[in-house]
This record gives C-alpha cells, structure tokens and sequence, in this order.
C-alpha cells in the first residue's frame, strides 16, 4: 500500500524525558469492609476497571468484590493513567491494617513519581491522489518509563 501511494509522508517525534506534575493532584482512599468481605476505593484516576484489575491481582480478590468510585477527574499527562507503587501500597494497607487516606503534591510529583525518559513516535502515511484520501497509516511508539 505504501510504495504504491500517490503520497507517502513519515514523521518521527523525539519526545526527551519530563516528569508528569498535574495541577489536580492523584489521591486515594481505600475501605476494607470486613462485613461484606469487599473494598471500596476512591481514586483520581482516569482508569477505575484497571485500578480494580490491580487490587484484584494482589490482593486475590474477585473484581465483584472491589468497588472504584471515580469522580470527574481532570488530566494528569499520563501519570493517573496506570496504577502506581502508591497506590498499591495504599490498597494493600486498608485491606490487612485500616482505612487509608493517601493525596500526592505538586513536589512530590516532581521527586517521586514516575517520569518518561525516552519517548519515540513515528508516522508513516499514505494517500491517494485527488481526491486527497487517507489510504493506509502505520506508526510505532516506544516509550521507556522510570518507576
């Protein structure tokens, strides 16, 4: 498709390390229910199903079990995306010792979280003649993050 295309455009994106430091800090509080046999977890996050896969892994816990509850969450470039050390460690602890209450800052945000070191894209395009026409596309990102 390519070598065939009218057009044919590729751009690469060099992306240097930076540190993720949102204005809506990440934050998380964690309720085991001994009762009910079940965790609540309330999380800035924009992935609650992946923060209960997470609690679910290592605490061995069904899903049904553990409850995320998500409010408007504003964005965090990329660092309240994955579930970090912190917030496993929070998970962990109100399960086997009490309720806890956790809430990162902007320092810390620059001292401790994780930060992307390397961060590559390439584009590859392909488009037909007139009419101008997206006929095939390809890219490759790779990203080496620190933890």
């Amino acid at each position: 498709m390519f070598a065939s295309a009218a057009h044919d455009v590729r751009v690469s994106i060099f992306q240097q390390a930076y540190a993720p430091v949102p204005m809506e800090t990440r934050g998380l509080v964690a309720e085991w229910s001994a009762s009910a046999e079940d965790l609540t977890i309330w999380a800035a996050t924009q992935s609650p199903h992946e923060v209960r896969a997470v609690a679910s892994r290592i605490l061995g816990l069904a899903e049904h079990r553990i409850r995320v509850i998500m409010r408007d969450t504003g964005g965090g470039f990329g660092q309240k995306v994955v579930p970090g050390r912190e917030d496993l460690a929070i998970v962990l602890a109100a399960r086997y010792l009490l309720p806890v209450v956790w809430e990162d800052g902007l320092l810390y945000g620059l001292m401790a979280s994780f930060a992307a070191a390397v961060l590559v894209l390439v584009w590859w395009l392909a488009a037909s003649r007139a009419p101008c026409r997206l006929e095939s596309w390809s890219a490759f990102v790779l990203a080496h993050l620190l933890t």
